[in-house]
């Protein structure tokens, strides 16, 4: 017994004496890499593994784009994988905490500068990039000798792809790629490299590149899954070069290996759109697809078969099968918002090559409500859509005044007969539509009425499978609802109709007002009607810049120089003393010049010189010089506004007041113009009060464009929602009140606090306290958050989460807490608000206690 004794107490004291690592000996460095490996880094490998399977599995690709080459998921899938990345990290930590023997600037156990990679990649994964980018360069630089650095550049690569700062990517993959010409990579490093480098270049639309690194990868990497992945991006790569015989080649390869449906439906619908009318028949093609649309497997894919048998039409140059095709897409696009926006893209894009802008409006617009954000050129295309609502618009106001006019020179009975023909083309139209209705749900009765006796039934509700189907996709978009009034607000506290109970005082709608809001009523058509000598005045003025801002657009929007001559004179034409001559004049001159029209562009030019030689437009028309001349003056004002600027810094606003006179009777450049008025209105404002600060900012803000307008509607805003405070100094000698900006707006990298405004009275502080830290623990366990409360008002309780350490980090809080439903439903009866704000504006809001003026700014500021 006492020998079995000794022999523990031995090897007790040769295992603590091993787990230091004060002294560098062989004994040591073996235990220290046997147990950081099998124990802390294993685990958290094996968790950062499974969160990348989860997000794998989770991930939902995009198919009206080329697919992604990693795929990554959305921030609702990140919030998944959260705990696992933060296990991955806590277990980084604990192998540098305890094993690290580093001796001379060596480190003997070689786990650790894995455990800081793995740290790095676990922080990518949770979309902290920032947090991803330190840690993986500093494996770059404190262990610059070892290979795993160049598995650390390829991740920095990949975070800045996934930041969209491409610039700075091809830096770190020229490094890796030039390790790899030496032989120095690691077997991992050598399978991800030709996956990163197809991914940056398919991101930078470096399509043929991207094409050799796809090959490479598929050659490299032995998982079927990612081989099918890489096959499937080449063959859109492909397709998107119209090297379609090649696309073609590769979708045939992919549906020989047997992939999941959703791959294999895929590879199917763009083969079919390989294929090339100069070739054969699209029969066999087109029978096909018509086969797919039948198989109830396919019903949510419906939109996409409907779009590629369009664009197969198009391709046979059947432009009305293929609009049609185009118009069942839509209709069948219930869940797929990205293929429902292409669809409209698409219709809006025909009608717009074809010229018909009240058509293609229309489809653009409707595109607008569906298209994501993330969709390529989502500002091009609102760009277009609001150029296209801008100039339907206009060519709406003509028309309707245009009417209006008519209607009201009619005599009293041509007039109701008019009417009286106008209501009853609204009756048929209704009519119509109720007729074409009940057949429609005749026609849908008839093809899914239930059978109960017949146990494979295909009626929705009979059907266990689309039922649950069905579920899965309302909780993704809708997540747990009560079956109650208003289910599709989360929030319905917030919601107010303005419904009163009977008996309140609400003013009931009098007949006339009833009338007047009845398309079957005559009244409905009479109450435009300018009847009046005032009524057709502002008639007249619609039409007037109607035909002016008609006859822009389509110059220089639109570029179609007929149409805007044809605008600008029918313009001219109907008001000889508009007060747009002078530009219209020039348009058309510029209008013709584009269309070579020398002698009509001569005509506007002599116009402008002989009735207008003092204006800018003359003297750019006499002057070949002149822009140069307007630099070199651009260079001298610039100047002299900084020194006026400085003068009102200094507050001495009469002067300003003069400098700014000076000035804008020197000086024409229009962006200096504008911001010598907007100095000169903000001095006025400083000298006489807010009231006259308010009336010049809306002419500042009717005047001008860009920053010089937004900078008025800021200040506009902030007379609403500023804080007023008196200082000494006006004209008089009295005191002035003058507004001062309640709240500041701050850099990135300012420390915030997240905070939720609760009701002190219905909420339960110590749950809501608990919900939060139970929520840091699971999501943001590695950022070492607090939850505090406190008392905003007697009725609203502050709960607060700090520190973050950027704005980015805070904003990120704020979409995970949107996103938890356990933290939503908690709060739900609390009518609550939650928010980000800075250290610097946390204790003005505290003092000020008025969440609307907060809300206001951070709506204004941290708006994504």
């Amino acid at each position: 017994m006492r020998k079995s004794h000794l022999l523990i107490l031995s090897l007790l004291l040769i295992a603590a004496s091993a787990c230091s690592t004060k002294k560098n000996t062989a004994m040591r460095r073996g235990y220290h890499n046997l147990t950081s490996h099998f124990n802390a880094y294993f685990n958290g490998n094996e968790a950062l593994k499974e969160g990348i399977a989860n997000l794998s599995n989770a991930h939902i690709d995009n198919y009206t784009q080329i697919i992604s080459v990693f795929p990554e998921g959305t921030e609702k899938d990140i919030m998944g994988i959260t705990p696992l990345m933060d296990r991955s990290i806590e277990k980084a930590y604990k192998v540098i905490a305890k094993h690290s023997m580093e001796f001379k600037g060596v480190e003997y156990v070689k786990w650790i500068d894995d455990s800081y990679l793995m740290m790095g990649k676990a922080s990518f994964y949770k979309h902290d990039y920032e947090k991803a980018s330190s840690t993986l360069d500093y494996v770059t630089k404190k262990y610059n000798k070892n290979p795993e650095r160049f598995d650390a550049y390829l991740w920095m690569a990949r975070t800045m792809i996934a930041k969209n700062k491409l610039s700075k990517t091809s830096a770190y993959l020229s490094i890796v790629e030039t390790a790899q010409n030496e032989g120095g990579l690691l077997k991992q490093t050598k399978k991800m490299l030709p996956l990163v480098q197809a991914d940056y270049n398919i991101r930078s639309g470096n399509y043929e590149t991207a094409i050799d690194y796809l090959k490479k990868g598929i050659s490299i990497n032995k998982s079927k899954k990612t081989r099918v992945r890489l096959m499937f991006v080449l063959a859109q790569v492909y397709q998107r070069l119209e090297r379609n015989a090649e696309a073609l080649d590769m979708y045939q390869q992919i549906l020989k290996k047997n992939p999941k449906y959703e791959i294999a439906f895929h590879a199917r619908i763009f083969a079919a759109q390989c294929y090339d009318a100069g070739s054969g028949s699209s029969a066999a093609i087109v029978k096909e697809l018509e086969k797919m649309l039948k198989d109830s497997k396919n019903d949510d894919y419906r939109d996409e078969i409907y779009f590629a048998l369009a664009n197969i039409a198009f391709k046979d140059k059947k432009e009305k099968e293929g609009i049609d095709y185009l118009i069942l897409s839509a209709k069948y696009s219930t869940v797929n918002f990205y293929q429902k926006a292409n669809t409209y893209l698409k219709l809006g894009q025909i009608y717009f090559d074809k010229r018909e802008y009240k058509k293609s409006q229309g489809f653009y617009d409707t595109c607008m409500t569906v298209l994501p954000k993330d969709f390529p050129d989502y500002d091009k295309i609102k760009t277009r859509s609001e150029v296209l609502s801008g100039l339907v618009l206009n060519l709406t106001t003509i028309e309707t005044e245009d009417s209006l006019q008519h209607l009201a020179n009619m005599s009293e009975t041509d007039r109701n007969a008019a009417i009286d023909k106008l209501i009853q083309e609204y009756i048929k139209e209704e009519e119509r539509k109720k007729r074409e209705e009940r057949e429609r749900m005749a026609a849908a009765q008839n093809s899914n009425l239930p059978n109960v006796a017949n146990a494979n039934s295909n009626w929705y509700f009979y059907n266990a499978q689309t039922v649950a189907f069905g579920k899965t996709e309302f909780k993704k978009k809708w997540g747990d609802r009560e079956l109650a009034p208003l289910w599709r607000l989360e929030n319905k506290q917030v919601m107010d109709f303005g419904f009163e109970e009977s008996g309140s005082d609400t003013i009931p709608m009098d007949d006339s007002a009833k009338a007047a809001s009845n398309p079957r009523d005559r009244s409905f058509y009479m109450k435009d009607l300018p009847l009046t000598p005032e009524r057709i005045v502002e008639s007249n003025k619609k039409i007037e810049k109607a035909y002016f801002e008609l006859g822009r657009i389509y110059k220089t929007e639109l570029l179609e120089y007929k149409d805007a001559v044809k605008a600008h004179e029918t313009l001219l034409s109907r008001f000889d003393s508009t007060n747009y001559k002078l530009e219209t004049y020039y348009m058309l001159y510029s209008s013709n010049k584009s269309l070579k029209n020398e002698e009509r562009a001569t005509f506007y030019k002599n116009l402008i010189l002989s009735k207008f030689p003092e204006s800018e437009f003359a003297k750019i028309l006499s002057d070949p010089d002149y822009w140069t001349k307007v630099a070199a003056q651009k260079n001298v004002g610039e100047q002299y506004y900084e020194d006026t600027y400085l003068t009102f810094q200094s507050g001495n606003y009469q002067k300003v007041l003069h400098r700014c006179d000076s000035a804008l009777g020197v000086f024409k450049e229009i962006s200096l113009v504008g911001r010598f008025d907007f100095l000169k209105a903000v001095s006025l404002g400083k000298i006489y009060g807010n009231d006259t600060l308010k009336a010049l900012m809306n002419v500042i803000s009717s005047n001008y464009t860009g920053d010089i307008k937004q900078r008025a509607d800021d200040i506009l805003a902030y007379l609403g929602g500023g804080v007023a405070t008196e200082i000494s100094g006006g004209s008089d000698g009295g005191t002035t009140v003058v507004l001062k900006e309640l709240y500041k707006p701050s850099d990135n990298e300012v420390i915030h606090i997240f905070v939720c405004l609760v009701d002190a009275k219905t909420s339960n502080v110590n749950k809501l306290k608990a919900a939060f830290s139970d929520f840091n623990g699971l999501y943001f366990g590695s950022d070492n958050l607090s939850v505090s409360s406190l008392y905003l008002t007697d009725n609203r309780m502050m709960i607060s989460v700090s520190h973050f350490k950027t704005k980015t980090n805070g904003l990120t809080y704020l979409r995970f807490t949107k996103n938890d439903r356990g933290l939503n439903d908690m709060t739900a009866a609390s009518n609550p608000v939650t928010f980000i704000i800075s250290t610097d504006n946390y204790p003005v809001f505290y003092k000020s206690k008025d969440e609307s003026k907060y809300l206001e700014f951070f709506n204004r500021y941290y708006s994504e």
